[in-house]
């Protein structure tokens, strides 16, 4: 995750100046709240689109497209192939690309 150095902001700025926070998170999408100086928190601003739920909270999901998400998995195989399944299985667990639900 790539943390802009604008986006530390101390723990007690949630108390002082709350709008200053929420108006980097605006900008940078998120910021990490320091206390002792060492990251505490992150406060990420919401996308609905760029979320996933891993089992161990909501993360940054990337937007790839399945043949995008193939050719990555594929360029990291022993002599660049694959067997379908073991293709498929990698991209899941990779989460580079997730079936899009229909509403």
């Amino acid at each position: 995750m790539d943390i802009r150095i604008d986006s530390l902001i101390p723990f007690d700025s949630l108390k002082n100046n709350i709008d200053h926070v929420f108006s980097v998170v605006d900008k940078n999408g998120k910021v990490v709240l320091l206390k002792d100086n060492k990251p505490a928190y992150i406060v990420l601003k919401y996308a609905k689109n760029n979320l996933t739920d891993t089992g161990i909270g909501m993360q940054e999901m990337p937007n790839y497209t399945l043949h995008e998400a193939m050719r990555i998995v594929l360029s990291e195989a022993e002599n660049k192939t694959m067997h379908v399944s073991e293709l498929a299985d990698e991209i899941y667990r990779r989460r580079l690309y997730l079936k899009k639900r229909w509403k």
